[in-house]
């Protein structure tokens, strides 16, 4: 049994340790209520103090951050909301947000990071920023900040690239630190992991006419492919009777949103013989961006012999929207750089905003890679070099649909007898 003496050491060095340790309890934490003896051991001592001070931070509501859901189609660009819960002060903070491998966040024109802060942190000192090759965006605050409110913190821009597989991509927070209005350490902080769902594509139309070949016999054809037709195995490709290949090389302004399989794709295809063209899915909706987009694809081409052309992959709805001279202007602006390195130019995009969008000068100027789907032939009075008829496909050496298109120009003789794309 301890001395009253012993007893007033113990609880003397208690309470230095509680003082202690109450600088870095969180701000939230209710003060206790009127000591009681709630060890019941009929003292009023440190030991009650200890309990009730644990027993606020237990009832206490912590700082939570987590994400509204998001979805989206392929080929969209969605927004994701960070929001806070719970908030009673803070005045830092620092994160890391972990976004799907698969998709891009979206960059402004300086070539930075874009985002959006809510109306409450506009004036506080917060930096967001992407960190490079490891699909975490850092944010952090870089002056003091008074931060009272809950409610949505931010807001993020991300690109789905065209052709990603439907299903729930998750995204997460990662070394969330929070500072107190004390700047004490702020624990009791849950983060809530979220997802973005990306939609399954919608069916194509039923149609219900009788559909005939284009041509007896059919033209030659051949296949495009991106990374999501995974590892391909191209001698079993140009064994199954295509004729050539065009491979996706990237999206957007920048050169490192390149297509990840398309220098595997590309060397193996020319490995097996196959005649190759390429093309670049835009989301340029004025000509300084698709000058941009041009100037990314020719990086990530790097030289490389083409036997057939680039194509400038135009399809966004943003896109569509656009006035037909707009559009045009954007067809242009990318075409005119890649005719200027010394390549063959070409346009894909679907039948019907060719159709309306494309002006007779247009038609001329540039060779047209229509799609679509489920018809004898395509709705595009104008002239085309190549058809995508199909998106589901089998070809030998490919797991799973792959897109297929009819070829009416021998784009190989055309390139070399005109020294482009290399040769």
């Amino acid at each position: 049994m301890k001395t009253p003496k012993q007893h007033r050491i113990l609880a003397a060095g208690l309470s230095i340790l509680l003082s202690i340790s109450t600088l870095s309890a969180p701000a939230f934490a209710e003060e206790a209520d009127t000591l009681t003896d709630r060890n019941g051991d009929g003292i009023v001592d440190v030991f009650d103090i200890v309990l009730s001070k644990r027993e606020a931070v237990e009832a206490s509501r912590p700082l939570t951050f987590d994400f509204l859901p998001a979805e989206g189609n392929a080929g969209d660009t969605i927004s994701v909301d960070v929001m806070l819960n719970n908030n009673t002060g803070i005045s830092g903070m620092s994160m890391l947000i972990d976004y799907p491998e698969e998709f891009s966040p979206v960059y402004n024109e300086n070539c930075c990071l874009s985002y959006e802060l809510s109306e409450a942190f506009l004036n506080c000192g917060i930096s967001i920023s992407e960190v490079a090759d490891r699909h975490l965006i850092l944010i952090y605050n870089i002056t003091p900040i008074e931060f009272f409110d809950s409610g949505p913190v931010m807001r993020l821009d991300f690109t789905i690239p065209k052709d990603t597989p439907a299903g729930e991509y998750p995204i997460s927070f990662h070394n969330v630190q929070v500072k107190d209005m004390e700047q004490n350490s702020v624990t009791a902080v849950l983060v809530e992991r979220g997802s973005i769902v990306v939609n399954e594509p919608p069916q194509e139309p039923v149609v219900t006419e009788p559909v005939t070949p284009p041509t007896t016999p059919p033209p030659p054809w051949g296949i495009d492919v991106s990374r999501w037709q995974g590892d391909i195995n191209w001698n079993s490709v140009k064994n199954s009777g295509a004729s050539f290949a065009m491979i996706r090389m990237g999206y957007g302004k920048y050169a490192k949103q390149a297509d990840t399989k398309f220098v595997q794709n590309y060397n193996n295809a020319k490995a097996a013989g196959m005649p190759v063209g390429v093309y670049w899915y835009s989301y340029a909706t004025t000509a300084a961006d698709a000058v941009l987009e041009a100037k990314a694809c020719l990086q990530v081409l790097g030289g490389r012999k083409l036997e057939y052309p680039i194509a400038f992959d135009i399809e966004e709805r943003k896109q569509i929207n656009l006035s037909p001279s707009a559009f045009c202007a954007v067809i242009t602006a990318f075409c005119n750089v890649i005719e200027q390195a010394g390549y063959y130019a070409m346009v894909y995009g679907s039948a019907n905003p060719l159709e309306t969008h494309l002006d007779s000068a247009m038609r001329q100027r540039f060779d047209v890679w229509v799609a679509h789907y489920n018809v004898s032939k395509p709705k595009y009075s104008g002239n085309y070099g190549i058809w995508q008829y199909t998106s589901k496909g089998s070809v030998s050496g490919i797991s799973g649909g792959v897109d297929c298109n009819y070829v009416y120009r021998d784009y190989p003789t055309i390139i070399k007898r005109a020294h482009l794309n290399g040769y």
